[in-house]
């Protein structure tokens, strides 16, 4: 027996001089409860744009969001104001045209439309469609007139769309409902 306790002996000193050699600091691998360390790197793009911060914290995915934000709104400033104006512009031809909304809507047999055109266009139309997208009427948009009668006898029962088209473009797009008593 007291060679026995004498190896348990020195292997219990064994243990505990690998684990003194071995230990790792009195942390736990969690680390709950303490913030980590952050690293903070800088960009040489971030050098060229002053306005911007000098770096990413990689702790937080919000730096890298407003990062790239920011880097955007600086980078498209300047092209932002040209398409405005090239919108405005557009926008302004198109408000000389107004259209209501159909109505009865459901239609049985017959649905209008009120419109007033007072602009300079070659063609405005007024295009219906199923809903698998076969044309099945087209209307022009008379100066002279301000009503459009839209015959829905011969549809079918069912949901459709029509377009108000200007000089070829899509201006809007909206539904109809058709329902046969």
């Amino acid at each position: 027996m007291n060679i026995l306790s004498k190896i348990s002996t020195v292997l219990f000193v064994a243990f505990l001089a690998a684990n003194v050699a071995f230990a790792q600091k009195d942390e736990s691998r969690l680390n709950i409860g303490q913030s980590p360390k952050k690293s903070v790197v800088s960009n040489s793009l971030l050098a060229k744009n002053t306005s911007l911060s000098k770096g990413i914290s990689f702790n937080s995915k919000n730096n890298y969001t407003q990062f790239y934000r920011d880097l955007l709104i600086s980078n498209s400033s300047k092209s932002t104001e040209a398409k405005v104006v090239a919108s405005q512009v557009q926008e302004n031809n198109f408000e000389k045209i107004k259209v209501s909304n159909i109505y009865p809507n459901p239609a049985n047999d017959f649905a209008y439309i009120d419109y007033t055109v007072n602009g300079n266009f070659t063609s405005a139309n007024v295009s219906f469609f199923n809903l698998l997208g076969k044309q099945l009427a087209e209307y022009p948009l008379n100066k002279n007139s301000d009503k459009l009668r839209i015959n829905t006898s011969s549809w079918e029962s069912g949901i459709y769309m029509y377009q108000l088209i200007i000089d070829g473009k899509k201006i809007a797009t909206k539904k109809l409902l058709v329902r046969h008593n």
